[in-house]
């Protein structure tokens, strides 16, 4: 089949790879094309095969996926990236999506919004299943709240906007 999308497994455990490999070749429109178990071999892959979508495991010897996705970026490439891990924490989660991650997925996600996430991504789009996007928006928030607060100190350090010259005439006053 003509258009079908191109996908790397990068996965430190081949019991996994497999798995995920022949999970994906039930479906016409995904083809596996390469496979890795590091992050070393997952940049090499990117830049000698240029598949369409990277599924990279988060923790990993050598190179981390974290860490890979990240260096990607200074690669040219249309490669997008799915990070697939068993945890969900927000540290991981998050240092994924600034990594450049199009995608964070457990490793218990179900085939259909496996599949999903792939085609999304693929697409150009970002997938994040449920649990893993009611961290992000937490994340925001709390990020946001964190934002206004420091705002308001800063308001109240200096209400009435002087400039450094004006507060040291008032300090010497």
């Amino acid at each position: 089949m003509k258009n079908r999308i191109r996908i790397a497994l990068v996965d430190d455990h081949k019991l996994v790879r497999n798995g995920i490999k022949s999970l994906l070749e039930e479906e016409h429109d995904i083809e596996v094309i390469a496979e890795g178990s590091n992050g070393y071999e997952a940049i090499d892959i990117v830049e000698s095969i240029q598949p369409d979508v990277l599924i990279i495991d988060v923790r990993m010897p050598e190179m981390n996926g974290i860490e890979a996705v990240g260096k990607l970026r200074n690669i040219k490439t249309n490669t997008k990236s799915i990070v697939l891990s068993m945890h969900d924490s927000e540290d991981y989660i998050m240092q994924s999506i600034k990594a450049g991650a199009s995608g964070y997925l457990l490793k218990d996600t179900d085939k259909k919004e496996f599949i999903k996430a792939i085609h999304t991504v693929h697409s150009g789009g970002k997938y994040f299943s449920g649990d893993i996007s009611e961290v992000i928006v937490s994340n925001f928030l709390q990020k946001g709240i964190q934002s206004q607060k420091s705002n308001i100190v800063s308001q109240n350090e200096n209400p009435y906007s002087l400039t450094k010259k004006e507060k040291r005439i008032l300090s010497l006053i």
